[in-house]
């Protein structure tokens, strides 16, 4: 999908940070990129690297706690945040049945849940008081300070990359503002252990698409290596960065894909053991950002988006029901039935 330059600009919510001529070049480079493949590599974010580093930093330390400190704070039934440990999740799950397929790796996967781990933390908008609390383990106040930090400045970018949709899809350019008020957008760092001996077909993330309105992706440590994305034709190719690279991959989830009529596309993506040289049984980290707009809001086909005939695909939905219809298939690992 090519590089997103003049995202970010000096973080003001009201300016995108590039001239009008640069925003429309931008978002006809986002338009193309979100039909064809639904990632986008972006430089030029406007985050400053050492906010990165430090929740980074607390998250790689989080994930060397003692395993009674980390369950201390585990998802429940009634907080669908917190830790989530090795197996729990069935990524593969969360794909429509008429998409799932029916390879034994995938099936599999969905039985034997992925082997990773995962701390998840939603702040929600400031100023929000119905915003959740968010549930830490004991003595994390650096580790509190730095995720904050990271939730506010990555809100202000999608903030911005929202602009640069709503540009893209020929509505004005604050169309998306409305939705974003109350916002339930997550970050969630993951730890993939090193592997001496992966088994025969053993990916480290199950094929999935993701659920929200995007994902903001930033990979990095010692081994960043291992996504990969599915081509029309099914076939699979590497997301590659240069190693320290100062950037962020973004991918389209499944709500953008039913909010535009299918216009723009959820991408199938994985993450698979290396096989070969120095990062083979790597340990790897990641930290996802999950735009999520407000729980409330309605989803339904955006005006510029219905087909040429009128149609639109797919009934109105709240994004509440939508994420959480999402969330616990993944839990319960049975494949979503439809995508009403």
């Amino acid at each position: 999908g090519g590089d997103g330059k003049g995202i970010g600009g000096g973080g003001d919510d009201d300016e995108v940070g590039v001239g009008d001529v640069a925003k429309r070049r931008v978002a006809a480079l986002w338009d193309a990129a979100c039909k064809d493949v639904g990632f986008v590599k972006i430089v030029d974010h406007g985050v400053p690297a050492e906010i990165v580093r430090a929740c980074w930093r607390s998250a790689t330390d989080f994930f060397d706690r003692p395993i009674e400190e980390k369950r201390a704070v585990a998802m429940s039934d009634d907080y669908p945040y917190g830790y989530q440990g090795f197996g729990s999740e069935h990524l593969a799950a969360s794909l429509e049945e008429e998409k799932n397929g029916d390879s034994a790796a995938q099936t599999s996967a969905v039985q034997t849940g992925d082997p990773k781990e995962l701390f998840n933390v939603c702040i929600g908008a400031s100023g929000d008081a119905d915003a959740p609390t968010p549930r830490w383990p004991r003595q994390s106040e650096e580790m509190q300070a730095a995720w904050t930090e990271y939730y506010r400045h990555l809100s202000s970018l999608s903030s911005r990359l929202l602009r640069v949709c709503a540009l893209a899809l020929g509505l004005p350019e604050t169309w998306f503002d409305a939705y974003m008020t109350r916002h339930r957008s997550v970050i969630r760092a993951i730890n993939y252990p090193a592997d001496e001996q992966p088994s025969r077909g053993q990916l480290r993330a199950s094929t999935h698409t993701d659920y929200g309105a995007f994902t903001v992706l930033r990979l990095g440590g010692a081994s960043a290596d291992g996504l990969q994305l599915m081509r029309r034709d099914g076939s699979w190719i590497d997301v590659c960065l240069s190693p320290g690279e100062d950037c962020f991959v973004i991918n389209l989830g499944d709500l953008m894909a039913r909010w535009t009529n299918d216009r723009w596309v959820s991408t199938p993506h994985r993450v698979v053991n290396l096989t070969t040289g120095e990062e083979r049984s790597s340990r790897r980290q990641s930290i996802a950002f999950f735009c999520n707009v407000n729980m409330d809001a309605k989803i339904a086909c955006i005006p510029t988006c219905v087909d040429a005939q009128g149609g639109e695909k797919y009934p109105p939905i709240t994004a509440g029901e939508h994420l959480l219809k999402k969330h616990w298939q993944t839990m319960a690992g049975n494949p979503c039935k439809s995508s009403t």
